[in-house]
């Protein structure tokens, strides 16, 4: 995991200080390159081939690359190639310069990347479909400028002022979803977009979505086995794996495959200092804890207090860079520091399975318009008419961005289909990138691989 910076212009200072800004998704290693027209810029988190065979920009032939992600599938992509290392980065390079952007169609993994073509002065800006990793971007002083954090790009010179339709949605929901950020003049690409950039000119001259296809039911198959191959495929590298252990289905479910795959991985869970001896605040984290021992794995509890979560609150805010209304995020920054602290670099954990299994209370009553209204309906009502937002306007917002081609009129699978591309991807994958990559971990979901997912969205 790693991190991307890019100027339209030559600019090395400025890719310099937006690199440092980002250290901590990166500390293997940093790099930048340019040449009349670009500027890039790159932190390195080794996981899989050592730091020096991994380090970028990666340059080949006319194509140059950033890269922050991991592909889970990238040795079997790499077999039509000749590759002199074992890292992802040269198997997207060598796809884009054989097939171009469509090569990401391929993917089955997570990133954020660029790859600029020296001779064409083309550039392709892509988020991954899940959007488990962020790309921040937008226009200064008519040029455009890109990164993996909001911070690295207020490095450029971006004014602090806050979009106000972003607070808006934000005072709705608890978050912002799409291409809005809490900062005026930067956006975010949504997840599975892909940008083709007339360099020169600065502009957009081709855009898609990855997400932007149906999915296709092939039959009856063993939901355990992809869940397994989806396990395995997460496994890869040389790095220590923890895993987020809640109690729930889902990361208990990858325990079990983890387990079946012949790795003990150390498990994490949190527990709460309370006064109550009827609260259930801290169910999940016995059920994990008796988890953890029948299966004989290494489990370790986190245990804090309301001092602890106070006195997180700062570096919390500082890392998430947006507000969120999620009232555990202190916690989650807690306990991503106590895994770093225990030599963890790549966490596992069951986000997503809720949203591809219909886990939640409000599925039973699956209408996505509802479930707005639901959300917002405690909130005050903002005076303010420049602030106002109605469900009207969130409906409207949602069809600007939201590619509909996998939407297919059951109500069930089209509202997880949405949540998953809003509340999972800009609230719960953001907290974890975030959170996570403040101490220099690298998150993975097997959830949200294509192997199950697309599988179970096709039934």
């Amino acid at each position: 995991m790693c991190a991307i910076h890019g100027i339209f212009k030559r600019d090395v200072n400025t890719i310099e200080k937006m690199v440092d800004m980002a250290h901590h998704r990166g500390p293997d290693g940093d790099g930048a390159w340019h040449d009349d027209f670009v500027t890039l810029g790159h932190n390195l988190l080794s996981i899989v081939d050592e730091e020096q065979k991994s380090r970028q920009p990666w340059i080949h032939n006319n194509l140059v690359l950033v890269y922050n992600g991991e592909i889970y599938n990238y040795k079997e992509l790499g077999k039509e190639f000749d590759l002199t290392t074992n890292t992802d980065t040269e198997v997207i390079i060598k796809g884009i310069e054989k097939h171009g952007h469509s090569f990401l169609d391929k993917l089955d993994g997570m990133f954020g990347l660029a790859c600029y073509n020296r001779t064409t002065k083309q550039l392709i800006l892509a988020r991954d479909s899940n959007g488990i990793k962020p790309v921040y971007y937008g226009f200064h002083n008519h040029t455009l400028c890109f990164s993996s954090e909001i911070k690295s790009l207020l490095e450029v010179g971006f004014d602090r002022r806050v979009c106000k339709q972003a607070l808006s949605h934000y005072h709705k929901v608890g978050y912002n979803s799409g291409y809005l950020t809490m900062f005026e003049g930067i956006q975010k690409l949504v997840p599975g977009e892909v940008r083709i950039y007339d360099v020169i000119e600065g502009n957009v001259i081709e855009s898609r979505n990855l997400n932007n296809y149906k999915y296709e039911y092939k039959g009856v198959d063993e939901v355990q086995e992809r869940i397994n191959h989806s396990v395995k495929e997460t496994l890869m590298g040389r790095r220590n794996t923890g895993l987020f252990l809640s109690g729930g289905m889902d990361s208990t479910s990858i325990l079990y495959e983890m387990l079946e795959l012949g790795v003990k991985p150390k498990t994490f869970t949190t527990a709460f200092d309370t006064i109550d001896p009827h609260s259930r605040l801290n169910e999940d984290s016995r059920i994990a804890k008796n988890l953890a021992k029948d299966w004989k794995v290494e489990h370790n509890i986190l245990n804090q207090s309301q001092q602890d979560y106070v006195d997180a609150l700062d570096d919390t805010f500082y890392a998430l860079e947006e507000p969120r209304q999620g009232k555990s995020y202190p916690s989650y920054y807690n306990t991503n520091k106590f895994l770093s602290q225990n030599n963890i670099t790549v966490t596992l954990a069951g986000d997503g399975g809720d949203e591809l299994f219909a886990g939640y209370k409000h599925h039973i009553t699956p209408d996505w318009e509802h479930h707005m209204k639901r959300l917002s309906g405690k909130n005050k009502i903002l005076k303010n008419d420049e602030l106002s937002c109605s469900i009207d306007d969130m409906m409207n917002y949602l069809n600007e961005w939201l590619p509909t081609t996998p939407m297919t009129g059951d109500k069930l699978n089209d509202f997880l289909y949405i949540e998953s591309l809003t509340n999972l991807a800009e609230d719960f994958f953001i907290r974890n990138d975030k959170l996570g990559m403040a101490f220099s971990m690298e998150g993975r979901f097997p959830y949200m691989n294509k192997t199950i997912r697309d599988y179970i969205r096709a039934i």
